[in-house]
């Protein structure tokens, strides 16, 4: 569920209150409320973009794995832009099947998941 519990200033400037995270790092949430609403098909699995607000000077690793009885692992690519960090960072994360997947952000200020379900 989005918050704006201990948004950083900078993001909510932004006029960006509908994420999810903590620390420096946030994911952006979906209007519908469902992370795997912003998932289409592909021929082998999922994909979906999932931008981050991240609030230090480098890139987090992104970690996609399966869950709840999913097996595997996916993929997560980031796409820096021309305005840098801290600030919007877009990502693009591959899920080889249906499942639930667990999208973990790693850096040094915190590491905030969210549950990806691929219905196809």
């Amino acid at each position: 569920m989005p918050t704006d519990a201990g948004l950083p200033q900078a993001l909510h400037d932004a006029g960006s209150p509908r994420v999810v995270g903590g620390g420096g790092i946030w994911f952006y949430a979906p209007n519908t409320g469902h992370w795997g609403d912003l998932l289409s098909e592909r021929e082998e699995g999922s994909a979906g973009k999932y931008p981050l607000w991240v609030g230090e000077s480098s890139a987090p690793t992104v970690t996609v794995r399966g869950v709840s009885g999913t097996r595997g692992v996916g993929r997560a690519e980031l796409a820096p832009t021309a305005q840098g960090l801290p600030g919007a960072l877009p990502m693009g994360v591959e899920v080889p099947g249906p499942g639930c997947w667990l999208v973990t952000a790693h850096s040094a200020t915190g590491t905030p998941s969210i549950t990806v379900r691929a219905k196809t």
